[in-house]
């Protein structure tokens, strides 16, 4: 767990300083969503990303700001994580600790969000730059770190929605089993994928 949860660090503060920057960009559309970004009032950058995204579905990005905004209003607080995740000491208490976090930032439609910055990535049809560019690096930390996410998020949420609760091996193995069937319903879903996600607490 210790090890994966490092491995969370790094990619929380990459995505957290890589998520609102890039190139810089006239269309009016992508600046007005990334102001909403910078006063967190995500509601606004969802909508406006949602309206500029039916446009140029190609645009690069505009689809790493619709990602990042879907994240917003999911819940996912970066600092909040990786404060968490730097300041506990106890590994038979850090799976918990994260959890709470989970309880603590999430929203009540919070995993349906995170499931749709993720699937605004994995989904992209455009350039994402090749293979080390920073362009690709910046698409590809985003997309694990909600990835990461989603993988503690999802069971421990469905298994103990409150963060007075104890979270036990036994009730995420009881929760993987819908995000198990959750995941394989999905039409892009594979063994791969299933395998991937799974972290063990």
């Amino acid at each position: 767990m210790k090890r994966t949860s490092r491995h969370l660090v790094g990619l929380l503060c990459i995505a957290f300083v890589t998520a609102g920057c890039g190139s810089a960009v006239s269309d009016a559309a992508l600046d007005q969503v990334r102001k909403a970004l910078d006063t967190a009032d995500y509601a606004t950058a969802v909508t406006k990303a949602d309206t500029a995204f039916a446009a140029d579905p190609t645009n690069f990005e505009l689809t790493m700001l619709r990602s990042s905004a879907y994240a917003g209003r999911a819940g996912v607080v970066f600092l909040d994580l990786i404060t968490e995740l730097t300041s506990t000491t106890s590994s038979a208490t850090e799976f918990k600790s994260i959890h709470d976090v989970f309880v603590k930032t999430f929203s009540s439609t919070g995993l349906d969000d995170l499931r749709t910055a993720i699937t605004t990535l994995s989904g992209f049809a455009g350039d994402t730059g090749t293979a080390g560019s920073s362009k690709n690096k910046r698409y590809s930390y985003q997309l694990g770190a909600y990835q990461l996410i989603e993988a503690f998020a999802l069971p421990t949420l469905r298994a103990k929605p409150a963060s007075t609760s104890t979270v036990t091996v036994t009730n995420i193995t009881e929760a993987d089993q819908g995000m198990y069937k959750t995941i394989l319903l999905r039409p892009t879903a594979t063994w791969s994928r299933v395998v991937s996600l799974r972290i063990t607490p």
